[in-house]
């Protein structure tokens, strides 16, 4: 018999010698288990990494918050999920409980409201300030750092100036949109667009549409800009 055909030989008795005495095969697993986390439908991005890539905040099976692998805060009926200040210091995400939702913001309950809009939870730049749109009654407001405006029928997401001293977002009132910059109302129209702030903070500029004539304005300044 060939060389070659000898070695394939005792390769094969070997295997069927092992097989035969039934020798367990065992596997080392070096995974644990930090947490039991939310993957479902209802939580598309349940995971989120800081800005800094130092940490890892998850949302839990039963409602809870996991940080660093570790549980944090309380337990809620549901959750959003969290998000992360530009810094990766600061921590914020939506709650409900006893069926008022809130937002908790580093690791503290605010206001208890009909309804918090979750995707519209917002640093500053600095990660100094925050923002968000809360619903209390039957009307929706904006609190600042914790302090509330006034009350509209709808609101945007809030956008904070490059330098984090100034914010603006649109507002509706009566069938009418505005923008409101530093807390100022600016001119009404049908329609408005999100707001954004120059790079030196000071100039702002957004989209508006009047129906009487069905054409989108550029309004930048106070000074309206037909659109093509």
């Amino acid at each position: 018999m060939p060389q070659n055909g000898i070695l394939i030989f005792l390769l094969i008795f070997i295997v069927l010698s092992l097989l035969a005495q039934d020798v367990p095969i065992t596997r080392i697993v070096s995974e644990r288990l930090l947490a039991a986390v939310n993957y479902t439908a209802w939580f598309p991005d349940p995971s989120k990494v800081s800005p800094s890539n130092d940490r890892l905040i998850q949302v839990g099976y039963k409602q809870y918050i996991i940080l660093d692998g570790k549980p944090y805060g309380k337990l809620y009926d549901s959750i959003s999920t969290p998000i992360f200040s530009p810094d990766g210091k600061r921590m914020a995400y939506a709650a409900e409980s006893n069926n008022r939702q809130f937002v908790v913001m580093d690791g503290v309950e605010g206001k208890r409201c009909e309804a918090i809009k979750e995707d519209a939870i917002v640093f500053s730049p600095n990660s100094q300030r925050e923002a968000y749109p809360a619903k209390i009654g039957s009307k929706w407001v904006m609190i600042v750092d914790g302090k509330e405006g006034y009350r509209y029928d709808a609101l945007g997401v809030p956008v904070f100036s490059p330098d984090s001293n100034r914010v603006a977002y649109a507002a509706e009132s009566a069938g009418k949109q505005f923008v409101i910059i530093d807390g100022k109302e600016e001119s009404y129209f049908d329609k408005v667009g999100t707001p954004i702030f120059s790079p030196d903070s000071n100039r702002i500029a957004y989209a508006a549409n009047l129906m009487i004539n069905g054409l989108w304005l550029l309004t930048e300044n106070h000074k309206r800009l037909m659109m093509e």
